[in-house]
């Protein structure tokens, strides 16, 4: 691994780790699917707790594709920072600050890098969007603001960040021309959620917050920000310290939608590092959701409530070997049943849904494009370690298989949601 590549992964695990996902404004107790104050619909994960099982994709997709990315000595992809698939292309991020262009095949088309200081230039891209409708390319730089160009890579206009010390994990394109960005604050600690119009020196709409605790005095030190994404034109929002999920209509009108009930198990506002960092304690703590037209996507820190820890094994500096567990799962909503389900491993310590259609790869999507596809993607080289424990059996995935090598681009996956 190259000493670039370790550092951006370093400074990628610092971002994710000074961002913990968080959210909401409620505290009740409910039945399962039962619809509270104002029309908050409840997602009791406290009383569905027990409630483990194999999930088949099968249920809520109606089909599945692997698409191998082109690989030559001039398109390499070292690791993926951030995927997109809109408009039958592919977009990729990769480490090095590069994005590419494949088509809905896998072949490629075009590659851009503009880094530097300069008008039209981005300096520490951390992730990017797409415009579905004409093709517009967002790229966040995480500390310096947004970068719009169109889709042949002219550059077109900078949304700036408001303030000094602010630092931003997300960008969501609603409409033509509004751009909603999740921000934090460096300096007082505060988050806010900033929608930019046609004018980018205007902003639109602003919902700021504070910290409820003295993030100095807290035990574990967390910085909060607005998780967003979107279910078709509808920007939705969490932070999940909190309890709810909103959204935020095009004419700015918000409104919470989903109440995360964890009871008992909420993490506690003053968590030890200890219980924090270990597998024991039964202590939720929140990390991601998205959503498709039926499912609520959930992923959870466990601990002592996971039935399945993965064991990982370690070096010690003084060389001894240690062990440690990781407690993260996922879960779902299914919204037309207003059932919650936990899910166990289809195979030993891979998480995901068991990919039943062509039977690959566990599969968990990584988002819900706008056309309500579910898309992820495979390392080359853990897909070939995969089939060798377990060998293919459709024809697809035979002739994938055969395809692979160590140094092959990624294979991006797409299911067709239900």
């Amino acid at each position: 691994m190259t000493q670039m590549r370790k550092n951006y992964i370093l400074k990628k695990l610092i971002c994710y780790s000074v961002f913990l996902l968080t959210l909401s404004l409620f505290s009740c107790s409910s039945n399962k699917g039962e619809v509270g104050a104002g029309g908050v619909e409840v997602v009791d994960i406290e009383a569905s707790i027990d409630n483990f099982s194999i999930v088949k994709l099968s249920d809520y997709a109606s089909d599945i594709r692997y698409i191998p990315l082109e690989t030559s000595d001039s398109i390499l992809i070292g690791g993926i920072s951030n995927v997109m698939y809109e408009r039958e292309t592919i977009y990729i991020l990769d480490y090095s600050g590069k994005i590419h262009l494949f088509d809905e095949t896998g072949k490629y088309r075009k590659s851009f890098l503009r880094q530097g200081r300069g008008p039209g230039e981005y300096s520490d891209p951390f992730s990017i969007n797409v415009n579905p409708d004409n093709g517009d390319i967002f790229i966040l730089d995480a500390w310096k603001g947004i970068l719009r160009y169109d889709n042949n890579f002219n550059f077109l206009k900078m949304y700036p960040f408001p303030n000094n010390g602010i630092t931003s994990p997300g960008i969501e394109i609603i409409g033509e021309e509004l751009i909603a960005v999740s921000m934090a604050s460096f300096i007082d600690f505060g988050y806010s959620l900033i929608c930019y119009g046609r004018d980018t020196a205007k902003i639109m709409y602003k919902k700021e917050s504070k910290p409820t605790h003295d993030p100095y005095k807290r035990a574990v030190l967390k910085f909060l920000h607005y998780s967003i994404y979107m279910l078709g034109d509808q920007l939705r929002y969490y932070n999940s310290n909190k309890d709810s999920v909103f959204s935020l209509s095009q004419d700015f009108q918000d409104r919470a939608l989903y109440y995360i009930s964890l009871g008992k198990f909420k993490e506690p506002e003053n968590i030890s590092s200890e219980d924090y960092g270990s597998s024991e304690p039964k202590i939720i703590t929140p990390l991601t959701y998205f959503e498709s037209d039926r499912l609520l996507f959930m992923s959870f820190v466990l601990r002592g409530l996971c039935r399945e820890p993965i064991e990982m094994k370690g070096k010690r500096s003084d060389g001894t070997e240690s062990v440690s567990y990781s407690t993260a799962d996922y879960a779902i909503y299914d919204k037309q049943k207003k059932v919650v389900k936990f899910l166990l491993h289809p195979e030993k310590d891979i998480h995901g849904m068991e990919e039943d259609i062509l039977g690959g790869k566990p599969f968990w999507p990584n988002f819900v494009n706008s056309k309500k596809v579910f898309v992820s993607y495979e390392n080359a080289l853990d897909l070939i370690n995969y089939f060798e424990k377990y060998p293919p059996k459709t024809k697809e995935l035979k002739e994938l298989s055969a395809t692979l090598k160590e140094d092959s681009n990624p294979v991006i996956i797409l299911a067709t949601s239900k």
